[in-house]
C-alpha cells in the first residue's frame, strides 16, 4: 500500500491577548484578522497540497488561531484547534465571519460584528480589562501516558473550558470524521485548556489497533524548557533534538509511520520546526529539507509494506498481546 500526503510546517500568527474598550468598538478593528491570514495560508498550503497529488495534508497545533466552504478539495486535513468544551451552537452566530466571494463585504462585516458580539459575551473578563485573565486551570499531578481508554471524572470541568482539539476533515465533503482532544497538556497550556473528562488513547493504544499511520501535530517550542535548563549549559538546539528523538522512538516502538507537524518560521517566539516523517528501518525522511526552521510544504509518497517487515523483526506489537496492560506503558 502506498500513502501520499504532505506535511504544512506554517508559522500561525496570534491574535491579541486582550482587547481595549477603543479596540473593540473601533470601526476598523478586526478580532478575527489574524485567524484570517492563518486560514489564508492553510488555503494555500491544502491547494498547493491538492495539485500534488497528496490524500493527506497535516497541519501544527493552533494552526488557525495562534497559540491562544469557498472552495471544495478533494483532501483531507489534519491539525488542532483551540475550542470550548460543551457549547452549545445555537448560542452561536449562524454566518462565517470570513469572505466567501469578492461581493460579500457588508454581509460579511454583518456577520463578523455578530461574532465580535458573540465572543464578547463568552470573555468578558478579556473585552473589559486590559489584563489577562487571573483564572487558570490547576492540575493536581502529571499522569502520563496510559495505553487503555479510561473514564475519569473532572469536577471543575465546566461548559466554560477550552479544550485543545484536533480533527481530521474528510476530502470533497469537508465533514468531520475525527476528532480528538488532548489530555496530556503541556505545563504551559494548563494555564489556559483543560483536559477532557475521559482519558484518550495513546500510541501506543492506536498502534495495537492497527494502524500504519500516526499523525502529531504539535506545537513545540525552542524555549519549552528554560530558564530551568539554563543553568545547565544544554545544547543551543536542546528541544530541537529531544523532540526528533521522540519522534523516532515513538515511529520505532509503535512500529508505524509518525508523521510530526511543529510550527515553525518565528525564532523570536521559538517556532522551531523540525517537522518531519519517521519510519523503522529508515528514520527521519526528507530531514535535509526540514533542517531549517522555516516554514516549508513537504511531500511523501510511502510505501507501507515495510512496516510489516518491522513488525515481524522487532515483535513489538505481537509482545502487547502478552503483557498485561500495567506492563505496556
Amino acid at each position: 500500500m502506498t500513502l501520499s500526503f504532505a506535511v504544512a510546517q506554517t508559522c500561525p500568527l496570534d491574535g491579541p491577548r486582550t482587547f481595549s474598550s477603543e479596540q473593540r468598538h473601533a470601526h476598523d478593528f478586526d478580532v478575527f484578522a489574524s485567524i484570517a491570514q492563518n486560514l489564508a495560508t492553510i488555503s494555500k498550503a491544502a491547494e498547493d497540497a491538492h495539485a500534488n497529488g497528496s490524500d493527506l495534508v497535516i497541519f501544527p497545533e493552533y494552526y488557525t488561531q495562534g497559540s491562544l466552504d469557498a472552495i471544495r478539495l478533494d483532501i483531507a486535513i489534519a491539525g488542532t484547534i483551540v475550542e470550548l468544551e460543551d457549547v452549545s451552537a445555537s448560542s452561536q452566530p449562524n454566518l462565517s465571519p470570513f469572505p466567501t466571494s469578492d461581493n460579500e463585504q457588508q454581509e460579511q462585516k454583518t456577520s463578523r460584528d455578530a461574532w465580535a458580539q458573540h465572543v464578547a459575551r463568552m470573555y468578558p473578563e478579556t473585552f473589559n480589562s486590559t489584563h489577562p485573565s487571573s483564572t487558570t486551570h490547576q492540575r493536581s499531578n502529571d499522569e502520563k501516558d496510559l495505553p487503555h481508554d479510561e473514564s475519569t471524572a473532572t469536577p471543575e470541568a465546566t461548559s466554560r473550558n477550552l479544550l485543545n482539539v484536533a480533527y481530521f476533515i474528510q476530502g470533497g465533503t469537508g465533514e468531520v470524521i475525527g476528532r480528538y482532544v488532548k489530555k496530556n497538556l503541556w505545563i504551559s497550556e494548563r494555564q489556559r485548556v483543560s483536559p477532557p473528562g475521559v482519558r484518550r488513547t495513546c500510541p501506543q493504544t492506536l498502534a495495537k489497533q492497527g494502524v500504519d499511520l500516526i499523525i502529531a501535530p504539535t506545537y513545540w517550542l525552542a524555549t519549552d524548557s528554560q530558564p530551568s535548563s539554563k543553568a545547565y549549559d544544554p545544547p543551543e538546539d536542546y528541544e530541537y533534538q529531544l523532540l526528533q528523538a521522540l519522534c523516532y522512538s515513538r515511529a520505532f516502538e509503535t512500529e508505524t509511520v509518525l508523521a510530526m507537524c511543529n510550527a515553525g518560521g518565528d525564532d523570536a517566539r521559538g517556532l522551531m520546526g523540525g517537522s518531519g516523517v519517521w519510519m523503522p528501518f529508515k528514520g527521519k525522511l526528507h530531514g535535509e529539507e526540514y533542517a531549517s526552521k522555516t516554514t516549508s510544504l513537504c511531500f511523501y509518497d510511502l510505501d507501507l509494506s515495510l512496516l510489516a517487515v518491522a513488525r515481524n523483526t522487532y515483535k513489538i506489537r505481537e509482545d502487547w498481546k502478552t503483557l498485561p496492560l500495567e506492563r505496556q506503558a
